[in-house]
């Protein structure tokens, strides 16, 4: 069968058609009586005793013998008409599914077979059974119930269509949780290790600005100067007022040292009380180690 004039580009002249089935030659083939047309046009033409449908001729379509010289003059002739046939600008084949291209007919069944992305190609995952274009091969390749994919628990690979089942039977999922469950377990543990070692730091840090408070005060820079101004008031005079102020300003810087590390503490862990199942925080000190130096 030959093609239809449509897919041309340009005017196809008439002595390029097959009068036995009204289109374009496609493989042409001579009679006996020098006519040209498709070679299974004339193929079954023969086969039902037709003749040769070309005005004034008549003549019984039939093969010629290769031995005799008038196929000879049909062989040349069948090449002279498909060097006109190659020269034609024609459609790809699969322009009913999108494809735009125009090539030489010389070129038309490379385009088609290899290089046409609108041809029909067949899934390569085994067991499938679907042709799509080309251009959406990939796409229905990721898609696809047949496609290899890998257990993520015991790492097995089979088709996709296949997963639920493996993973009902090895209960991949039951262990998977499992996993997760031990890794959750294993964080918190450490998160918990360095909020403990963090809290530590502070407090240490804590004590140290609170030892420094109480030894400012109880030691001033000036403490000599002063007891060489009061020994002249008389020793015993200085002593009592020296207990007294002592006993008074230990109290005072107790219990401001206390108020300030409760609140240091406090502060630095408020952001971490719902953290743990009992919702407590870390109690600071209820009691200072400072004590009032004895004279």
């Amino acid at each position: 069968m030959g093609l239809d004039v449509d897919r041309f580009e340009e005017e196809v002249q008439e002595d390029l058609l097959c009068l036995l089935c009204n289109k374009v030659i496609e493989k042409p083939s001579s009679s006996t009586c020098g006519h040209l047309f498709c070679v299974e046009c004339l193929q079954k033409s023969v086969g039902k005793k037709r003749n040769c449908p070309h005005l004034n001729c008549g003549t019984p379509l039939a093969v010629p013998v290769s031995s005799r010289r008038d196929d000879i003059a049909g062989k040349e002739a069948e090449v002279a008409l498909a060097e006109r046939l190659g020269k034609l600008s024609i459609h790809c084949s699969h322009q009913s599914t999108g494809c735009t291209v125009v090539v030489p007919w010389t070129n038309l069944d490379r385009h088609a077979e290899s290089e046409c992305e609108y041809r029909p190609t067949p899934c390569e995952n085994r067991g499938c059974k679907v042709q799509c274009l080309r251009n959406k091969l990939e796409e229905h390749m990721e898609r696809c119930e047949h496609r290899i994919v890998e257990c993520k628990v015991c790492k097995a690979r089979l088709p996709r269509k296949d997963m639920t089942a493996h993973q009902a039977v090895r209960r991949c999922f039951e262990e998977l949780n499992k996993r997760r469950r031990v890794a959750s377990a294993r964080q918190f543990k450490s998160e918990l290790r360095d909020h403990r070692l963090e809290m530590q730091h502070r407090r240490h840090q804590t004590e140290q600005a609170e030892r420094r408070i109480e030894r400012e005060h109880y030691f001033p820079p000036d403490e000599h100067w002063q007891r060489k101004r009061a020994a002249s008031a008389g020793p015993v005079l200085m002593r009592a007022q020296s207990v007294g102020a002592r006993v008074g300003s230990a109290m005072v810087v107790s219990h401001y040292a206390r108020n300030l590390r409760s609140a240091a503490v406090l502060d630095s862990c408020r952001g971490c009380s719902n953290r743990f199942l009992s919702g407590r925080r870390p109690s600071a000190r209820r009691h200072s180690h400072a004590k009032p130096v004895s004279n």
